[in-house]
């Protein structure tokens, strides 16, 4: 097995943050948020799916591709009804939080203006 500083010496072709899918034989495309070597693999990646949330598979660099980001419609509509989940969730929570501001009395926050500014209320 290699060790971390042998890893450390590997040139990369790809870097956290990018774009990669499988050269063949299944479907994976996703981001590189890792790395990992061993004697038969002194350059492999981790990539987290961009349409399974969570899921990340282990490739080496010879079953990767680049990628443009572009995906098949019914991926693109899941990760849209993924996202509108999201907002729709912190939305609620934002609308809570400001809720919770507009239940202060205006003079509430006015005394709490001045107690912040040095003011006396």
């Amino acid at each position: 097995m290699t060790s971390p500083t042998d890893s450390a010496l590997v040139e990369r072709k790809w870097a956290l943050g990018d774009l990669v899918q499988k050269k063949r034989n299944s479907e994976w495309r996703g981001v590189v948020v890792g790395f990992y070597s061993t004697d038969a693999t002194p350059e492999g990646y981790n990539v987290e799916s961009l349409f399974e949330r969570g899921s990340c598979q282990l490739w080496p660099a010879s079953a990767l591709i680049d990628w443009d980001g572009q995906g098949a419609p019914e991926q693109l509509a899941a990760r849209i009804e993924a996202l509108e989940t999201m907002v729709r969730s912190l939305t609620a929570s934002l609308d809570q939080i400001t809720g919770d501001v507009a239940n202060d009395s205006y003079e509430d926050l006015l005394d709490e203006a001045r107690t912040l500014t040095g003011e006396t209320p």
